[in-house]
């Protein structure tokens, strides 16, 4: 998908519960350095490492993809708008005025594992499972548009000259 669509933008709710998952897993599971796979600069055709694409490892900075932007709308949230708790479901009802349903992880997890195993797996399930992911992306850059969070970005960017990535 990143391939063919070859966004200029990666933004995720939660980084450490989307992005940095799927970094690590990619890594530990499959041996793939998903940041090199991720970013705009073609892989090396020998067996040396860039160093360039890296990611943080105790998790507190967002993992750099080398020519695209990478925003964690939850980090930004907390600095535009005032709730008592950032969850993705709260930040859409006090944004957008807004109910989303909140699944557990482990539900969410077990839709997942149990769509191959599991006869029992019904279509309805699975088409929850791929709604909920979709409510999630869209949610986001619904957020991001309410706030205006692009244009005051680069705004800010554009008017003390430095890179979009650095404003926030």
């Amino acid at each position: 998908i990143m391939q063919q669509s070859d966004p200029d933008m990666i933004v995720c709710y939660d980084m450490k519960l989307s992005l940095y998952y799927l970094i690590k897993r990619a890594k530990l599971k499959y041996n793939l350095d998903l940041l090199m796979k991720l970013s705009r600069i073609p892989e090396p055709q020998d067996n040396t490492t860039r160093s360039r694409s890296h990611m943080a490892a105790n998790g507190d900075n967002l993992p750099i993809i080398i020519g695209r932007i990478v925003l964690d709308l939850w980090r930004i949230l907390r600095s535009e708008i005032t709730l008592n708790i950032y969850t993705f479901e709260n930040a859409m009802y006090h944004v957008l005025h807004e109910r989303v349903p909140h699944y557990d992880i482990s539900l969410i997890s077990k839709w997942f594992i149990d769509e191959g195993l599991n006869p029992s797996f019904g279509l309805r399930d699975f088409v929850t499972l791929l709604d909920y992911g979709w409510m999630h992306s869209v949610g986001n850059f619904r957020l991001m548009y309410e706030l205006d969070l692009i244009n005051k970005t680069s705004e800010f960017a554009r008017i003390y000259g430095i890179e979009f990535y650095h404003v926030r």
